[in-house]
C-alpha cells in the first residue's frame, strides 16, 4: 500500500526518497475520512533543525513486495505506528562533548545534552559538509567527520572500542578522505549498497548529517529498538522461521541487526561489521521509517514526540528506546 520512490524536493531541488500510496491505499483512507484523503496527496511539510523534510504522496502502480503469508510491509508500517502512537519511553538525553577546534562550530554548541542542541550542531556540520565536497576542501571535510563521530561518542577510542579516530586520520593524511566520502555518497543515494565500505556505528551518522530528509543513523541503539518491534510483529503475525531460527519476514525484507552481547533480538541476521549488509540496513529502516511517518501524518497521529516532527525526531525515539 506504501511504495518509496525518487521526488523532487520543492524547495531545495534536490532529488530525496519520497513514498507514494496505491489506489488501494487510497481507497482505504477514502473510506476512514475523505478529508484525510485529500491531505494525502499533498505536500506534506516538516521543518527540521537540518534540512527540510519534504514527502510526497501520490497513487502508483502497487508493485510486488516482500510479504509473509497474508502480511504485507504496509501492515509492519501500521503496526510500528500504532505501537509508537502508544508507546511511553524516557525524554531523550545524549551527553556530549565536542573536542573540535573547528572556527565554524559555535562554542555555545561544543557540550549539552539535548535533541534541540544536537540538531543545531548536526545541521552546520552538514551544511560544511556539503560545502566541502562542492568546494573539494580536504581538510573542512576532515572537521566536519570529526565532529560528527565526536558528538556520537565514536571518534576516539574509549576502554574496548576502537573509534575511528585512526580510520579518519590516514584518509585525510592520505588524501582520500574526501573522495572516499563522495563516492560512497553516491553509492548510497543509488542504493549501490555493494560498494559501499564505509560503514559503521560512525559512518551512519555522517550519511544521515549529508541527507537527514533520506538517512537515519542506524545505529546498535536503533537496530536493537527496531529489532524488538519487528520480532513483536513477526510473533503475533507471520511467525514462520527459517531453518537457522530467522524470521522469513525479516528475510525477506532484508533485515540484519547490528548484534551485540547486550543488544541482541533472537530471530535476525547479524550485519557482522559486513559494510553491505549495514548500508542495506540502514537504507531499509529509513524507508521504512519514512513510510511511517507518511503513513502518521495521514491518520493525524504524532508518532515523533519532539518537535521538529521529522526523521531524525523518530529515529531519537528509538534511540532512547533501544538503550
Amino acid at each position: 500500500l506504501l511504495e518509496s520512490t525518487r521526488v523532487i524536493n520543492p524547495k531545495t531541488g534536490n532529488t530525496v526518497n519520497g513514498v507514494k500510496l496505491t489506489d488501494l491505499a487510497k481507497n482505504k483512507i477514502k473510506i476512514i475520512n475523505p478529508d484525510k484523503m485529500a491531505h494525502a496527496i499533498s505536500l506534506t511539510k516538516v521543518d527540521a533543525h537540518y534540512g527540510k523534510t519534504n514527502t510526497i504522496i501520490e497513487p502508483v502502480e502497487k508493485k510486488n513486495r516482500p510479504s509473509c503469508g497474508d502480511f504485507s510491509d504496509y501492515d509492519f508500517i501500521r503496526f510500528i505506528v500504532n505501537k509508537l502512537k502508544n508507546h511511553s519511553e524516557p525524554s531523550y538525553i545524549w551527553q556530549y562533548k565536542i573536542k573540535s577546534h573547528a572556527n565554524w562550530l559555535p562554542s555555545d554548541l561544543k557540550q549539552s545534552n539535548n535533541l534541540e542542541a544536537a540538531g543545531h550542531i548536526l545541521s552546520i556540520a552538514g551544511r560544511k559538509m556539503h560545502e566541502a565536497m562542492t568546494s573539494n576542501n580536504e581538510l573542512l571535510c576532515y572537521e566536519c567527520v570529526e565532529v560528527i563521530m565526536d558528538w556520537g561518542g565514536v571518534y576516539y577510542p574509549t576502554g574496548p572500542r576502537k573509534g575511528n579516530k585512526e580510520t579518519v586520520e590516514k584518509l585525510y593524511t592520505s588524501g582520500l578522505l574526501l573522495k572516499r566520502i563522495v563516492d560512497n555518497y553516491k553509492h548510497l543515494q543509488s542504493s549501490d549498497v555493494k560498494n559501499v565500505n564505509l560503514m559503521n556505528a560512525g559512518w551512519t551518522k555522517v550519511w544521515a548529517v549529508l541527507c537527514p530528509d533520506d538517512f537515519v543513523i542506524f545505529d546498535s541503539r536503533v537496530s536493537f529498538a527496531f529489532s524488538k518491534l519487528l520480532k513483536e510483529y513477526c510473533d503475533l503475525s507471520c511467525p514462520q522461521k527459517d531453518n537457522s531460527g530467522n524470521y522469513n519476514f525479516a528475510n525477506d525484507l532484508g533485515y540484519r541487526q547490528i548484534k551485540q552481547s547486550h543488544r541482541d533480538v533472537a530471530g535476525f541476521k547479524a550485519v557482522n561489521a559486513n559494510a553491505a549488509h549495514w548500508a542495506s540496513s540502514m537504507l531499509l529502516v529509513s524507508d521504512i521509517l519514512k513510510s511511517c511517518l507518511a503513513y502518521a501524518n495521514v491518520i493525524g497521529v504524532d508518532i515523533c514526540r519532539y518537535s521538529p516532527k521529522n526523521l531524525r525526531s523518530l529515529e531519537a525515539r528509538l534511540f532512547v528506546m533501544g538503550k
